[in-house]
């Protein structure tokens, strides 16, 4: 079995796994259960998946630190990127319904703060980036950049199980993914996700949200002049999240990819020539994956431009998990 059909069966474990505990956690407060559901359900099992696979953990997660400009630049593209995700959320709902909404509203107006932040910021940033832009990205790879963090968003989306969900998750994913891809750090995604959600408890600690609240927000919301300012606030975000993004690329990548431009692939003749003359010079090999390495050439160069790119996508687990996705969305709208 390839490394992307365990970790698919891996993400859909991570989605029947907690239904299975939730039998045998009756007893168990709501608040522990809720607190330590994506420990023992996700992470958990991540790390035995890595260990029964003699997986090296750290190269798997990429576990590498970061440089404190990518760390502020993470952190801005967190909060550029809100306006394109709450549009789209909008935009989902519209269409969709938010079936889920009473239950966070529940759950925000009966617990505190600091609770609030540990399970939806911290815990999600933690446990979702391990098995999503770890063992997952990790798998996918084989696919090239373009292909990857692409499907490493859909499935991050489909991960939430249900519709309205799906659609800015995804996005989400694939902001997540190119970061990661980019910096070579696990750290970049979970410092996104953490700063992403925690401003969403922060807002809604603030400001208190019940039904009424929503209702009256959705009101306002559809009228023409707070359209026009979103899609206005969208098309902004849409390029400084561009902006930032190759900002970061070009900041972790190496004096001969810069010559390389992994812009737009294009190359002067000088460049070309040099580049001839460099792979005269060096003594190219092929590790157990059969991916292209050269100890002269960053990995994110290699990945991108070396990578395999071949084997089907859709293979029996990934039709398997968006089937599973469908139904479980589906059964999410009629309840």
């Amino acid at each position: 079995m390839s490394k992307i059909q365990k970790s698919n069966l891996l993400i859909i474990a991570c989605v029947f796994l907690p239904i299975i505990g939730a039998l045998f956690f009756i007893n168990v407060p709501p608040k522990l259960t809720l607190a330590l559901n994506q420990y023992l359900f996700i992470l958990i099992p991540c790390i035995v998946f890595m260990l029964a696979n003699k997986m090296n953990i750290k190269k798997t997660l990429k576990l590498n630190p970061m440089k404190i400009s990518d760390v502020l630049r993470v952190i801005l593209l967190a909060i550029v990127i809100l306006p394109i995700t709450g549009l789209i959320s909008k935009i989902a709902s519209g269409i969709f319904g938010s079936p889920i909404s009473e239950v966070i509203t529940d759950i925000v107006s009966s617990n505190t703060f600091p609770y609030l932040f540990f399970v939806i910021a911290i815990t999600p940033a933690i446990c979702e980036e391990v098995i999503m832009r770890g063992v997952v990205l990790d798998s996918y790879k084989k696919f090239g950049f373009k292909k990857a963090v692409i499907l490493n968003g859909i499935l991050f989306g489909m991960l939430h199980m249900n519709f309205h969900q799906f659609f800015y998750t995804a996005f989400l994913g694939t902001i997540f993914a190119i970061v990661v891809w980019y910096t070579k750090s696990i750290f970049a995604s979970m410092i996104m996700h953490l700063v992403n959600n925690g401003l969403s408890v922060a807002m809604s600690s603030i400001v208190k949200i019940d039904q009424e609240t929503i209702n009256q927000a959705a009101q306002l919301s559809s009228k023409p002049s707070s359209i026009i300012i979103s899609v206005i606030f969208f098309m902004i975000s849409l390029y400084l999240t561009y902006y930032i993004l190759r900002a970061i690329r070009l900041n972790n990548i190496t004096n001969f990819e810069k010559n390389y431009n992994t812009a737009d692939d294009s190359q002067s003749e000088h460049d070309i020539i040099n580049k001839d003359l460099y792979y005269k010079n060096t003594k190219p090999y092929y590790n157990s994956d059969n991916t292209y390495e050269d100890e002269h050439i960053s990995d994110n160069l290699i990945r991108e431009y070396n990578s395999e790119g071949n084997g089907s996508i859709f293979n029996i687990s990934f039709v398997f998990l968006i089937i599973i996705f469908i139904g479980f969305s589906a059964l999410t709208q009629l309840l």
